[in-house]
């Protein structure tokens, strides 16, 4: 029979195992991370600026995140719902700025969600597919209720990005301790690309406030101990993102398979979470499919990715979209039907491959450098297309300046983040942390196959963030150090099983 009782030695044994996995995902993924450091350090626009004025701007970067790390009044003193208070402000402050100086219009694919959410404003439901359907769905109900204005789109980044600083405090809290939790949301709050998304109509913005609410209340489930209740809405939280974007998928599949096999709890405990789970799951799924109806013939998940692979696997346009795979791909769907997709992708890309392996292989060191080293997707999409007027001027005239400062926080990000790596104590959370990890990794192992877009590394960002705030305070979840949070009176919590 299966009970608490008799799990207590298998778990700690479990727990090693997870303690052994988490410290070695943080080396790989610190290995992963200095890597994107040196190409962001040797590539435009950093490149082009002297190696004496970056060295002094990354360090000075550095310092100031260390000094706020170490400031004992605004880490420790204020009340949680203080800091929380003044944090929502700069951040809603910051992105109202930023929007009311950038008039930006929508482009390319944001064009296509705008127009979309208008058409679903309107009346009409229809969701053109689960990788970007649900976006246009939920900001057509927005423009339903307050008007089908770009000022509502924008004002809704602004609200899901104050939701997800809340959401990531608490987030970080349960992985790492309050102190380090503070840094994180305090470089969200100043994130420059994460400030220009809020002007542009992207999938990005409300996604991340979606994935975060699910890490959330997953994360909480385990350090709480609460009952398979949390699970479900972590699982509604994960199904919603997904119809947003859809690599959620990705992130609900890991989450499921950290709780099915996590340490501590009985076999009967973890199989039930994991049903609750993938209910909430499928419930938010299907409610969606419910309200929009059907997907069109060849927009589904499965056209889509084969549409992805095949973009990721053409070295001509560096794994990127192309028109060329655009027409071959609408080509397949029209004489071939959606079901041959998966198949003439895969004879594709095997052809790709066996053409000339070598130049296949220097296509997985580019997609990689696009995909992670690169963070100016905030800074060009949020000025491809401004209204008439002076600041827009002003603003053409000195973008480059825009990318400089948006690659340089990057930068900086990516060495604290390669320090926290290097920090790293297994023993903190391994559970909850290792799967923040393999996510991450996850990524990167399926971008080397998928096609790449430098905007697409944005939520995983995240991550990056809390390894920064780890890096720089004391890991620490009660403020008192990391001997007590793991003392022999607290063995009970499920993180440290």
């Amino acid at each position: 029979m299966d009970t608490e009782g008799q799990a207590v030695p298998e778990a700690r044994t479990s727990s090693r195992l997870w303690l052994v996995l988490c410290v070695w995902e943080s080396r790989v993924l610190g290995l992963l991370l200095a890597t994107a450091f040196y190409m962001s350090w040797t590539s435009w626009p950093l490149g082009g600026v002297s190696a004496t004025y970056r060295t002094v701007c990354v360090v000075g970067f550095a310092l100031f995140v260390m000094l706020i790390g170490r400031f004992r009044y605004l880490i420790e003193t204020v009340s949680t719902r203080t800091f929380l208070a003044f944090a929502v402000i700069g951040i809603v402050g910051i992105r109202l700025a930023w929007i009311a100086a950038v008039d930006t219009l929508p482009a390319s694919d944001f064009d296509v969600y705008h127009q979309a959410a208008t058409q679903i404003a309107a009346g009409d439901l229809r969701m053109p597919g689960i990788h970007q359907g649900g976006f246009p769905l939920l900001l057509g109900f927005a423009y339903r209720l307050f008007g089908a204005d770009l000022l509502v789109a924008k004002t809704l980044n602004v609200v899901a990005s104050a939701a997800t600083g809340l959401l990531l405090y608490g987030l970080t809290s349960d992985l790492v301790g309050p102190k380090a939790a503070r840094v994180t949301v305090m470089l969200f709050a100043v994130w420059p690309a994460q400030v220009m998304m809020t002007s542009i109509v992207a999938t990005e913005t409300p996604y991340i406030a979606f994935l975060v609410l699910g890490l959330a209340v997953l994360i909480r489930w385990r350090c709480a101990g609460h009952g398979p209740l949390w699970l479900l809405v972590a699982g509604i939280a994960f199904g919603t993102s997904t119809l947003v974007r859809s690599t959620s998928f990705v992130v609900f599949a890991l989450a499921a398979t950290w709780v099915f096999f996590g340490p501590g709890i009985s076999r009967v405990s973890r199989t039930a979470g994991t049903a609750a789970l993938g209910v909430g799951f499928v419930v938010a799924i299907g409610l969606g499919r419910l309200i929009a109806g059907p997907a069109p013939a060849g927009t589904g998940l499965l056209s889509y990715l084969g549409y992805n692979v095949l973009t990721g696997s053409n070295p001509d346009s560096h794994g990127m979209w192309s028109d060329e795979d655009q027409a071959l791909f609408s080509e397949i769907l029209r004489e071939r039907g959606p079901d041959a997709v998966p198949a003439a992708v895969y004879h594709i890309v095997e052809e790709r491959i066996t053409a000339d392996p070598s130049r296949f292989a220097r296509l997985m060191r580019e997609k990689f450098q696009i995909m992670w080293a690169d963070d100016l997707y905030g800074a060009y999409w949020s000025t491809a297309r401004m209204a008439p007027g002076a600041t827009t001027t002003f603003l053409k005239s000195h973008v480059e300046a825009l990318y400089l400062i948006s690659q340089f926080f990057y930068v900086g990000i990516l060495a604290l983040a390669v320090f926290g790596c290097i920090r790293w104590r297994g023993e903190l959370f391994p559970w909850g942390n290792s799967l923040m990890f393999a996510i991450v990794l996850t990524f990167v192992g399926l971008h080397s196959i998928l096609e790449v877009q430098s905007r697409y590394h944005h939520p995983w960002a995240l991550v990056f963030l809390v390894l920064s705030g780890y890096g720089v305070c004391e890991p620490s979840i009660d403020g008192r150090g990391l001997r007590l949070r793991f003392s022999a009176a607290d063995r009970r919590h499920p993180s440290s099983a």
